[in-house]
């Protein structure tokens, strides 16, 4: 509880310094909602506590970039920091809300993704933008993983047809963005090899490293698991295939991964694949 709030955690995630950022969606509330009284709402929380757990700021909106706009639905999925302590939040919103909202914005497509990032020494907002294709695209289909000292790397999906910046989508595949210190974002069609490619899953290791799960084109039942480094340069990948289609998505949706030292991919129980600066599988005995 905060303040009178009941709070279904979203996200928790923990800086260089010890500190750590909790994402949260507001349940339900007393009086009108808004925390802090600015006259502006939205449905997440954002706060900052030090290694003690003690609160040094909270944050409900953009108060500081559109005054007294109310109940704006950012759906937030993703809360990560980057190295140098910059929280980010990623959600989505219906490009009538963005216009309705926002002055310095424009919908895109029906359903935009939305990026805010805030000061880490007092939780006001550093930036915000929308982005994405010209149809709807959601955070449900959405990684997001830091980068080097203060970047931000990601992939969401689209469908067939779908234009990103002026380029057409030929299947359903990923689109690559990457994010700067300065908060400024870029995008394109992920097409390593110029062949597109729909990303399943992205993790970053302690060493900054990277663990991505692929599926190849035209190709349901396979997937490529790959290890990057730090310059997005390929270490180490394989490719196994032979699951049925029908079950792909029960028997990969939900795959957890661990990266610490090394990292290990658990699918289901008979399936475990341990990575270190190489990819080894252990297949059911």
């Amino acid at each position: 509880m905060i303040d009178g709030y009941a709070l279904n955690v979203a996200d928790l995630q923990k800086d260089s310094e010890g500190n750590f950022f909790l994402l949260a969606t507001k349940s339900y509330y007393y009086a009108d909602g808004d925390l802090d009284g600015d006259g502006s709402t939205t449905d997440f929380i954002v706060a900052k506590y030090d290694s003690e757990w003690n609160q040094l700021w909270i944050t409900e909106d953009f108060t500081d970039i559109a005054p007294a706009h109310t109940d704006f639905d950012f759906n937030t999925q993703y809360l990560r920091v980057t190295t140098s302590g910059i929280p980010y939040i990623l959600g989505s919103a219906s490009d009538y809300r963005i216009n309705s909202t926002f002055s310095s914005l424009s919908g895109i497509g029906r359903e935009d993704l939305m990026l805010a990032s805030f000061n880490a020494t007092d939780g006001s907002t550093r930036t915000l933008q929308n982005f994405g294709s010209d149809q709807s695209d959601y955070t449900s289909y959405a990684y997001l993983q830091p980068m080097g000292d203060a970047q931000l790397l990601g992939f969401y999906k689209v469908s067939s047809g779908a234009v990103i910046d002026g380029e057409t989508a030929d299947s359903s595949a990923s689109v690559r963005f990457v994010v700067d210190s300065e908060g400024n974002l870029s995008q394109e069609l992920y097409k390593p090899e110029d062949v597109s490619r729909l990303v399943e899953s992205l993790e970053r290791a302690t060493n900054g490293y990277f663990f991505m799960v692929e599926v190849p084109p035209l190709s349901s039942n396979v997937r490529t698991y790959s290890i990057l480094d730090q310059d997005l340069n390929l270490v180490s990948s394989t490719t196994e295939s032979g699951y049925s289609s029908s079950n792909i998505r029960n028997y990969f949706g939900r795959t957890a991964v661990y990266l610490e030292e090394g990292a290990y991919l658990v699918t289901n129980n008979d399936h475990v694949t341990k990575l270190t600066s190489t990819i080894k599988t252990r297949l059911p005995d």
